[in-house]
């Protein structure tokens, strides 16, 4: 069928948008099956992408521990829409990309105490090897995303083999990878990195979308 429409359901009345929410978060969970899940991951990534209102609905409502768990343990399809979900939700801006990387982290962790498997940000830097372009490119996006709104952002993807995952990139034959890629290994992990007094590096982006202040950027058209 046609592209369904992002968002739809939340920002009226309150008592149906907290039903609506409940729905999707039980939905999204162990119990739910598997292609209702799918369904409610593809709500949920619509909900994220949405106003600053629907983001912020989905971070109250408890959305985010289910996604996240998703794209962890799913299935590759629950992966990939987990992934597209919560980084829609991390584009609207420093606090919502907070919400999205120390979910699943221990008590007093922060960002910092992530597990190489266990922690979102390491799904990212995992699937930005995946034989499916559009999820790579969405992972290389949320690295960007990363990069520009996170302190230490370089240290802690180092510290997941972020750069052997981008350098796996130099020579690929999908431009737009290979371009993205090379445009964050140059920009943040260049000859000045790890120099001392090396001042961070907020380059634009050619490709667009990476600044959190900027208006939610069309990455995603999605037929379904």
């Amino acid at each position: 069928g046609g592209a369904r429409g992002g968002g739809g359901g939340v920002g009226g009345d309150g008592q149906q948008e907290n039903l609506f929410l409940g729905a999707l978060r039980v939905l999204l969970g162990p119990t739910s099956k598997r292609h209702l899940r799918q369904e409610a991951l593809w709500v949920a990534s619509n909900l994220a992408a949405g106003s600053l209102e629907q983001a912020a609905a989905f971070v109250g409502a408890g959305l985010v521990t289910p996604t996240a768990e998703l794209l962890v343990t799913g299935f590759a399809d629950a992966r990939k829409e987990a992934a597209f979900a919560l980084c829609n939700l991390a584009s609207h801006g420093p606090g919502f990309m907070q919400a999205v990387l120390e979910c699943g982290a221990e008590p007093g962790q922060g960002l910092g105490g992530v597990g190489r498997r266990g922690g979102v940000l390491a799904q990212y830097v995992e699937l930005v090897r995946s034989p499916v372009a559009d999820l790579s490119v969405l992972c290389l996006q949320m690295l960007e995303l990363v990069f520009r709104n996170v302190t230490g952002a370089q240290q802690m993807i180092e510290a997941l083999d972020g750069i052997d995952a981008l350098e796996s990139f130099q020579f690929h034959a999908n431009e737009e990878l290979r371009g993205r890629a090379n445009f964050l290994l140059d920009t943040y992990y260049g000859e000045t990195y790890g120099l001392e007094g090396e001042e961070d590096t907020q380059l634009q982006s050619p490709f667009g979308g990476g600044a959190a202040t900027e208006e939610y950027p069309a990455w995603r058209v999605q037929a379904s």
